[in-house]
């Protein structure tokens, strides 16, 4: 009778303990934004340029979801993005010069085919902040052209974004990022590959 007892109760107990370690779910973030074409640059037409995503700090090389709140500075547990931030802005350069219709070629850093130019980016700050009622995101990405006929850089920039977002969570976050993304690959174009 005492092994019957101890056997019931011990499937009530890992019954119990089963049930409380079910899987976590976590929501996997992209960014959905296009490309706006506006003018384009005749003087580059018959030019190829390679991106080349760099590195600084390792964390945007990853697919977490960084976040400030206060002086805690941290990623969020349940979400993450799709692919790293790097790979992110890489992909939303590369199609928007492609839209755009400015380069003969935009090929990836992948390549081995010979480009007249180099694209160089940086990830310098990709994070969302949290204040008392609000967040915001920020983004900051630093660009240096470079012609690889002497290994001459062109131009360097540096681009600061910091936009409030619809709503205080993560998905806020990730349509503010949306809109930042349109907004640096026009500016991206219209500062840097204009004046040329």
């Amino acid at each position: 009778m005492k092994r019957l007892l101890l056997s019931i109760l011990s499937l009530f107990i890992l019954s119990g303990c089963s049930s409380n370690n079910k899987a976590v779910h976590i929501k996997e973030h992209t960014i959905q934004s296009k490309p706006i074409p506006s003018q384009k640059i005749e003087n580059l037409k018959n030019l190829s340029i390679k991106i080349r995503p760099l590195m600084t700090n390792e964390i945007y090389n990853t697919n977490h979801m960084w976040y400030q709140q206060g002086s805690e500075f941290t990623y969020f547990a349940y979400n993450q993005w799709a692919i790293p931030p790097i790979d992110m802005i890489r992909q939303q350069v590369q199609s928007s010069l492609i839209a755009r219709d400015t380069f003969r070629g935009v090929l990836t850093a992948s390549t081995k085919a010979k480009t007249d130019l180099t694209l160089e980016i940086e990830i310098v700050e990709f994070y969302q902040v949290f204040n008392a009622n609000e967040s915001h995101a920020v983004m900051e990405i630093k660009v240096n052209l470079i012609s690889n006929d002497n290994n001459k850089l062109l131009k360097t920039k540096v681009f600061y974004f910091n936009k409030n977002c619809q709503t205080n969570d993560p998905n806020g976050g990730v349509k503010a990022f949306e809109e930042l993304f349109v907004i640096f690959s026009n500016e991206l174009v219209d500062t840097v590959f204009l004046s040329l």
